[in-house]
């Protein structure tokens, strides 16, 4: 049953807007071909089967845009001010009736969407009908007349962000429910693997002095791991807000336990990317220079969310992490194959 609050934000405004809608517009070079993956999708929004704008989720950069179009119809309109201001208002109002579709179905945990989260708890909705009000606009809206017609048309962009945004009011509903029961956790107190020392980062290449005998370049002594990448390409693994990482029999060794309320709030609890490479570039201000790398075992969960690790792999991040104290400041990030 759809919560009643999203009805009233919903009925009203959009039939405003389908009763201003104009004519349908040639189709955009965008709705023709573009790449879709489980890290960023941009799907065309149509309204009474016309193409009305496009959406992305971008789960890599962290942010969700749509980005709307929508008329007046002069018999409405006492001058052309007016025209503009009602077709700005319907291309905002499906902004928001969009933003609002695609946060419902934002995989949560393994196991849920945000919608579940929007039927049970009422603290839920009253966070992402705020969240989506405040929802910032990118540029200006843009205006123009539809050619042989009397219609003027807006475009307006609208965009939130997901870890520091989305993440704010959703994991601290996380917190408030009842920790992780220390038998489900995965912390070994004997390991039977052992750690190899992380590779020096390259320095920039200097012009040696030609008098000068050239030196060997050895590792720091006592270095440590900066972060941890989980390969999880070819897993059918899907992008959560809270994400964790489990042993074979499922015990979980990372998850909201481990990292405070507040860095999780703002950063999120892993970040996500296409490849090893991207997860370096994109992310590096979160791994640092030298991340240990392990590769998934499987998805868990009915979202496919969660990681599931080999038994050595689990130990290698968790003595890893004895060392350079990572896992408790969400230094995660996790690759999916596009």
């Amino acid at each position: 049953m759809k919560p009643r609050w999203i009805s009233r934000m919903i009925s009203a405004p959009l039939g405003v807007m389908l009763f201003l809608a104009g004519p349908a517009w040639a189709q955009p070079d965008w709705v023709k071909q573009e790449r879709q993956s489980t890290l960023r999708r941009a799907e065309p929004i149509r309204v009474g089967g016309r193409q009305r704008g496009r959406s992305i989720v971008d789960w890599q950069q962290g942010y969700i845009q749509v980005t709307t179009r929508a008329t007046a119809d002069p018999k409405m309109c006492v001058n052309i001010f007016q025209c503009r201001s009602l077709a700005d208002r319907a291309a905002r109002t499906l902004a928001y009736v969009e933003l609002t579709r695609i946060i419902k179905g934002v995989n949560v945990t393994a196991s849920s969407i945000l919608r579940d989260e929007l039927v049970k708890v009422s603290a839920a909705r009253t966070f992402v009908r705020g969240f989506i009000r405040g929802a910032r606009q990118i540029g200006e809206t843009r205006f123009k007349a539809i050619e042989g017609t009397k219609h003027v048309e807006a475009e307006v962009s609208m965009g939130i962000l997901i870890n520091g945004g989305l993440t704010r009011g959703i994991l601290k509903l996380e917190y408030k429910k009842p920790p992780i029961p220390p038998r489900q956790t995965y912390r070994p107190k004997t390991f039977t693997v052992k750690l190899a020392p992380p590779p020096a980062p390259t320095p920039p290449a200097r012009p040696s002095p030609p008098a000068s005998a050239p030196k060997k370049e050895t590792s720091a002594p006592g270095a440590v791991y900066t972060g941890v990448i989980i390969d999880a390409s070819g897993l059918g693994v899907r992008p959560a807000l809270v994400a964790k990482l489990r042993t074979p029999d499922l015990k979980v060794f990372y998850g909201t336990h481990l990292v405070p309320r507040e860095l999780a709030m703002n950063f999120g609890l892993a970040g996500y990317a296409g490849t090893e490479e991207q997860a370096r570039a994109t992310h590096k201000s979160r791994i640092g220079e030298s991340p240990l790398v392990v590769k998934g075992l499987r998805a868990h969960g009915t979202r496919k969310a969660d990681i599931v690790l080999s038994e050595e792999d689990s130990q290698r991040v968790v003595l890893a992490d004895l060392k350079g104290k990572f896992l408790q400041k969400a230094k995660v990030v996790i690759v999916i194959n596009k």
